[in-house]
C-alpha cells in the first residue's frame, strides 16, 4: 500500500463531496494546489468518475466541507466544547468569506 486516505466521517455523498473533502486539507493548503493533486485526481477518477463542472463549483463544495467539519466537531463531542472552540472559531472567517463570494457571483 502506497497511501491511505482516512475520510474521517464516511458519508454517502456525490463524488464531488468525496473529492473535495479529501483535496482541501491535503492538497490545497494555499492558493495554489500541490503538485501531488494531479496524480491524486487521476487515481480518484480511475475508481469513481467526477462530475463535469466540478472545478466550477469549487466554492460551493468548500463551503459544504467547512460547514460539515463544524457539524462534525459538534456531533462528535455532543456540543462544541473548550477543546474544539478554537478550531470552530477559526473556521468562521473562511466560511463567511466563501459564502460571500458565492452570494456575489453573477
Amino acid at each position: 500500500m502506497a497511501a491511505l486516505v482516512d475520510f474521517k466521517h464516511a458519508l454517502v455523498a456525490p463524488a464531488g463531496y468525496g473529492y473535495w473533502r479529501t483535496v482541501l486539507p491535503l492538497f490545497r493548503a494555499g492558493r495554489e494546489p500541490k503538485p501531488t493533486l494531479a496524480p491524486f485526481r487521476e487515481g480518484y477518477e480511475s475508481v469513481r468518475p467526477l462530475p463535469s463542472g466540478l472545478d466550477d463549483r469549487r466554492a460551493a463544495w468548500v463551503l459544504v466541507v467547512l460547514v460539515q467539519e463544524v457539524l462534525a466537531l459538534d456531533v462528535q463531542n455532543a456540543g462544541i466544547g473548550p477543546d474544539e472552540r478554537e478550531q470552530a472559531e477559526g473556521m468562521a472567517d473562511p466560511v463567511s468569506e466563501v459564502a460571500a463570494g458565492i452570494r456575489d457571483r453573477d
